[in-house]
C-alpha cells in the first residue's frame, strides 16, 4: 500500500483548546491580580479593553518572535495573549491623560518590579505553568474521535508525523489516552504515528535567508518564512499533506513552498477552522489559485475522506 505523509500540528487539531485556553486565561488574571494587588475581574476588565483597541488593528500585534510578528492577534488563542503584553508595552504610560493607560502602565510596572521579568517573559510563565498545572488537574485530553481516526488513517496507508511546538511527552499522553502509540526521535523503529515535539514553528530565526521574508497575504497582512526549524521538517519529511489551525505558524510556508518550490508540487495544505479562525485566512485559502491545493475542515473528522479523496 502506498504511504501518504501527513504533518499534522497538534494543539487545536488534535485537542479541544476552549478549556486550556479558559484555564491559561483565569492564570494570566490570577497572576495579574496578585503582583498588582487588584482583583482578578479588574484585570479581567482591563485586558478585555485591550483586545477591544487591538480589534481595530490585529495586523499591527500578534507573538512576537526576534522581532518579527510569527502569528497574528485573533489567530491563536494562546498566542493572543502574547499579542495583548505585546500591545500592553507599547500603549502603556503613566503621563497619558487616560485612565486606561495608566492602568496598563500600572500593570507593566508591577510585572517588572514585584514579577522581576518583561511582559513577555510573564505571559510566558503564566502559559507554562497554568498548561502543566492542567495536565496534573488531569483535564488535558484529546478530541473523543481521535484514537479512531489515526486508526483509519494508518488503515488507509497515511503516516501521521505531529510537528508541534508542544513537548513530545504532551503529545505521548494525550494519544496514550485515545489508546495510540507515539514514536519520537528515539524510538529504534519508526511507526505510524510519529511526534516531532518541540519543532519551534515559531521561531523566527533573521539569519535564514534561503527564502523570502514574507509571504504577502494583503496589504497588511504578511507572514515570516524565515523559519529554519520548520523548513528542515518539512524538508526532511516531504509530506503530501499539512494540516494545522493557525495559518502563520502551520501553514503559511508548506503553502509558499507549494506553489514556489517544485520539490513540493504535489503537497496540499489544510486549514483546521476554529471559530477563532479569522477571516482574511479564509478569504486567502478560497482563492481559485488554491482550488485542489488548500482545504478547510470545520471538524477532524473529515480528515481521512479528504484525504482518500484528494491523494
Amino acid at each position: 500500500m502506498a504511504i501518504v505523509k501527513l504533518i499534522s500540528d497538534f494543539d487545536g487539531v488534535w485537542t479541544n483548546q476552549d478549556a486550556e485556553a479558559a484555564y491559561v486565561w483565569n492564570y494570566i488574571l490570577n497572576a495579574a491580580a496578585a503582583l498588582t494587588g487588584e482583583k482578578p475581574e479588574a484585570m479581567d476588565a482591563l485586558l478585555q479593553e485591550s483586545k477591544k483597541e487591538m480589534n481595530s488593528a490585529p495586523y499591527e500585534y500578534g507573538w512576537v518572535s526576534n522581532g518579527t510578528i510569527s502569528c497574528y492577534y485573533q489567530e491563536d488563542p494562546f498566542g493572543d495573549n502574547n499579542a495583548i503584553f505585546d500591545y500592553i508595552g507599547r500603549a502603556a504610560s503613566k503621563t497619558s491623560y487616560s485612565h486606561f493607560k495608566q492602568d496598563l502602565a500600572r500593570l507593566k510596572e508591577a510585572v517588572e518590579t514585584k514579577g522581576k521579568m518583561s511582559l513577555a517573559d510573564f505571559s510566558n510563565d503564566c502559559f507554562m505553568k497554568s498548561t502543566s498545572q492542567f495536565k496534573l488537574e488531569g483535564k488535558l485530553k484529546p478530541i473523543e474521535s481521535a484514537g479512531e481516526i489515526v486508526k483509519e488513517l494508518n488503515s488507509a496507508g497515511v503516516e501521521i508525523i505531529v510537528a508541534s511546538n508542544s513537548k513530545t511527552e504532551k503529545i505521548e499522553h494525550l494519544f496514550r489516552k485515545a489508546g495510540q502509540t507515539v514514536t519520537n526521535e528515539k524510538s529504534i523503529i519508526r511507526g505510524r504515528l510519529h511526534a516531532i515535539g518541540d519543532a519551534r514553528k515559531f521561531v523566527i530565526d533573521t539569519s535564514f535567508t534561503e527564502l523570502p521574508e514574507f509571504y504577502e497575504i494583503s496589504g497588511r497582512f504578511k507572514v515570516s518564512l524565515r523559519r529554519s526549524n520548520y523548513f528542515r521538517i518539512l524538508l526532511a519529511e516531504m509530506p503530501d499533506f499539512v494540516i494545522g489551525d493557525v495559518f502563520s505558524l502551520d501553514l503559511a510556508l508548506p503553502l509558499y513552498l507549494r506553489m514556489n518550490d517544485k520539490r513540493f508540487s504535489k503537497l496540499k495544505v489544510i486549514q483546521r477552522l476554529h471559530k477563532h479562525t479569522p477571516q482574511w485566512v479564509r478569504d486567502h485559502l478560497s482563492r481559485d489559485e488554491f482550488k485542489g491545493i488548500a482545504f478547510m475542515l470545520d471538524s477532524i473528522d473529515k480528515l481521512p475522506e479528504t484525504i482518500r479523496k484528494n491523494s
